[in-house]
């Protein structure tokens, strides 16, 4: 068995210090030449071997002498086992720093603990502290120190899949901590993960693992791209600016960094000697929380530039800024951060496969099983706005320079892969893992929760859109999909600037950042507070078609995103579906309405200008679009989102029921008369009766109204009101989608109808039904009260 030395003899200790007395030891260097060692076996070669100093902060600043001794080339210093030791220190050091490099998405950074000296005497981050003794400055962020007198010296834990393997240092940016044999089988697939540590990972990586290290050592260098004449560009915030940080607050006594800059250097050197034509741009792995200094040497930036003409993607900045279609702040920006996505099943007697749902998902086929899965894609908000309607080439692999592969490893996570084309270079990122949210746990996900839109078409000339959600933005923890939206022929994402650069808007953003967008959201049914066993849902309406849904999972006031569902470009087939652009698409003909509210039932139909002798229905054809969960099947019993929002029953005897169907009234607060909020327009054949009187019926969703015509109190006038608006949206929605422009609008009503009913009457169409016609811009609505015509 190797010996090792517990109590440390140096033939570098002068004979007159003094025997048996502490004393300063001025001059380290003498004393480390001289240790007298017996040899040590490699394989026991850690961290974890260093005894018998008075300091948890051993471990941490014996790089600094690591460094400089594994370096030094002075023919004097003999390789004795302390060498060795050092050595096999150095090689667990550049193990954990490859494993920084490589796996970003493993990889975490604390938030920094602070170690307060006068703290209470039992507080662990206190005595700490206090055992930092002269080196406190150090661990001390400088340039807040100099604001800041009480500043207090700090260290980032590296977490490995959320368990401790490490920490920073200013020694030796990171180090590795004591003791990490527990992660033996999570780090199965790290092959220089071995006996517990640690070792030189050089033997076991392949080209694009030594790519990756390589520009992982540049980006700490200094240099990490070049132009197009080959010339090396340097970044800021490189490693000269780490010693300038950690030297701030003593000039005249500078920690002595030689060593670490000399260990990455030969590092480097090592990396090209094994691979040829190294690149010196690509990605880097970046972690975008650490404080300084680490900040500047883990964090990284590269710009990517989309050209306009070509689609191309470049590192140098055109001269010519008209010719740059997208800017993408750095190239790991593609992909988000590790974090979660969520996952879909997909049964095999599904009548309505995903794989023809109304949003992009990314396919997945799980290897396992055979079975396809589908989820929400991994991308970031500005990957998102840089594909624009390109995305689709991207998860159907057909786009040119770019590419997506996923897998899912374990049943539990999703591995994610994404290359691009950068002035014609193929670059590959950093694989990315993220954790899966399975739908079909109820516990987690909320269960089959379902997301509908209405209309199923978008035009810069329609200004009415809706969204039903079983997912609440109010007053729910859990999982949220939150709209963001689109204009434009481009079907650009909408954005507001104030001050801050471009920032995408939310359905729930700002209100000024509504309003610089031009971007108008009415919450017409909002969750309330504190309301329990009730039906989980809103209903949002904007004046610009939805792009996609942000997945995020807030629970006790921290929010992480969970990937995006993006609404399928228009024009494109999936199923026997459709989102049609009408935008620069013309209306074909005028249409005049006639609309005969009935006690029992309504009818809707209509005449043209060019045929003004025929009379034709209005189908109330289904123009809803699921974008998550299925849509029920025409027929079937009638479901809360159908009782809740736009039916989905077409008609095409233009015939609808009298039926209103009302939200309770905590969800509605003074929208009681409004479209959609003031209750829905019902034509459900087959509604779960509970109870019932002469004009109310109670459902599994809440209070439907029927023979509502001669309702005359106030909260009949609104019911009538929002019963008309949404059967009037639903005529518009049909005329539009078949290209006709409604010019007048008649309405019938019985010579017995007195005039204090005519008046509401009178109010509702000649009032407020024009206020919410959907196309105002291309369509003049005149009304006209003409007695009965078209009659049912």
């Amino acid at each position: 068995m190797a010996q090792s030395a517990k109590l440390i003899k140096s033939t570098g200790v002068s004979k007159n210090d003094p025997a048996g007395k502490w004393y300063n030891l001025e001059d380290i260097v003498p004393f480390i030449q001289g240790v007298v060692t017996g040899d040590l076996d490699e394989s026991q070669i850690s961290s974890a071997l260093i005894t018998g100093i008075p300091t948890p902060w051993a471990r941490a600043k014996i790089y600094s002498f690591a460094f400089q001794y594994v370096t030094s080339k002075d023919p004097n210093i003999q390789q004795s086992g302390l060498i060795n030791f050092f050595k096999g220190l150095v090689n667990e050091w550049k193990g954990l720093l490859a494993l920084v490099a490589l796996y970003p998405d493993r990889i975490s950074f604390s938030e920094p603990i602070y170690m307060n000296p006068n703290s209470n005497l039992f507080d662990l981050a206190g005595g700490f502290g206090r055992m930092l003794l002269d080196d406190a400055d150090i661990w001390t962020d400088q340039q807040k120190a100099q604001a800041n007198r009480d500043e207090l010296p700090y260290i980032q834990l590296i977490r490995y899949n959320g368990k401790v393997i490490g920490g920073t240092s200013p020694f030796s940016i990171v180090f590795p901590g004591v003791e990490y044999s527990i992660l033996k089988s999570e780090m199965s697939d790290i092959p220089w993960y071995r006996n517990g540590k640690f070792e030189n990972p050089m033997s076991n990586l392949d080209d694009d693992k030594l790519q990756k290290l390589y520009l992982f050592i540049n980006n700490i260098i200094g240099v990490i791209y070049q132009d197009k004449n080959g010339n090396q560009i340097a970044r800021p915030g490189t490693i000269v600016d780490f010693k300038q940080n950690v030297n701030l607050s003593r000039p005249n006594n500078p920690l002595d960094l030689k060593g670490l800059e000399k260990v990455l250097s030969q590092w480097q050197d090592e990396i090209k000697r094994k691979k040829n034509n190294l690149q010196i741009n690509g990605t880097v792995a970046k972690y975008s929380n650490l404080e300084m200094p680490y900040k500047a040497l883990l964090d990284s930036h590269q710009k990517v530039y989309q050209l306009k003409e070509s689609g191309d993607f470049t590192f140098e900045r055109p001269t010519d800024d008209n010719k740059i279609a997208n800017e993408l702040s750095d190239l790991q920006n593609i992909l988000q951060e590790s974090g979660s996505v969520v996952g879909w099943y997909e049964s095999l007697d599904y009548q309505q496969p995903l794989s023809n749902a109304a949003v992009y998902y990314l396919q997945v086929n799980d290897v396992s099983n055979n079975q396809k899965k589908y989820f929400s894609l991994p991308l970031t908000i500005e990957a998102i706005q840089m594909f624009g309607q390109k995305i689709d080439n991207l998860i159907s692999g057909n786009q040119r320079n770019m590419s997506i592969d996923a897998s899912i490893k374990n049943g539990n996570k999703l591995s994610v892969d994404l290359s691009v084309e950068i002035d014609g270079q193929p670059y590959k990122l950093n694989t990315k893992e993220y954790d899966i949210i399975w739908a079909e746990d109820k516990k987690t996900f909320g269960g089959d929760g379902k997301i509908i839109m209405f209309p199923d078409f978008i035009s810069d000339n329609w200004n009415a859109y809706y969204l039903y959600t079983e997912f609440p933005l109010h007053n729910v923890q859990g999982l949220k999909f939150i709209p963001f939206y689109k204009r434009g022929q481009d079907q650009k994402i909408i954005t507001a600037n104030l001050n801050q650069g471009d920032k995408v808007v939310y359905s729930n953003s700002e209100v000024q950042e509504r309003n610089q967008a031009k971007l108008e959201i009415t919450e017409l049914v909002t969750y309330p507070a504190n309301l329990a066993n009730m039906p989980q849902y809103e209903v949002i309406k904007s004046n610009c078609p939805i792009a996609g849904l942000e997945i995020r999972i807030e629970n006790a006031g921290k929010s992480q995103n969970a990937g995006y569902l993006i609404v399928r470009n228009p024009d494109t087939k999936f199923g026997n579906k459709e989102i049609k652009n009408l935008t620069t698409e013309k209306l074909i003909d005028n249409a005049t309405v006639g609309i005969d509210f009935g006690s029992n039932n309504s009818c809707a139909q209509y005449t043209l200008s060019s045929h003004p002798k025929d009379v034709f229905p209005i189908e109330f054809k289904n123009h809803r679009l699921a974008l998550v969960g299925i849509d029920s099947v025409s027929g079937l019993s009638a479901e809360q989102d159908e009782l809740l929002f736009f039916s989905n029953e077409p008609d095409a005897k233009g015939q609808i029921k009298s039926w209103l169907h009302e939200h309770d009234g905590r969800y509605v607060v003074n929208n009681e008369d409004k479209e959609i909020a003031g209750g829905v327009a019902v034509n459900e054949k087959n509604i779960l009766v509970r109870e019932m009187d002469k004009i109310k019926i109670k459902t599994q969703a809440g209070t439907l109204h029927y023979n509502m015509k001669w309702l005359s109190d106030v909260s009949g006038v609104r019911k009538k009101t929002a019963y008309l608006k949404a059967l009037w949206l639903s005529i518009c929605a049909d005329l539009y989608a078949d290209h006709y422009k409604p010019v007048a609008l008649r309405w019938s009503y019985p010579g017995s109808m007195s005039p204090s009913d005519l008046g509401n009457y009178n109010n509702i169409y000649h009032g407020q039904l024009p206020d919410i016609t959907p196309a105002a811009r291309r369509i003049e609505l005149c009304l006209y009260n003409l007695g009965t015509v078209f009659p049912c």
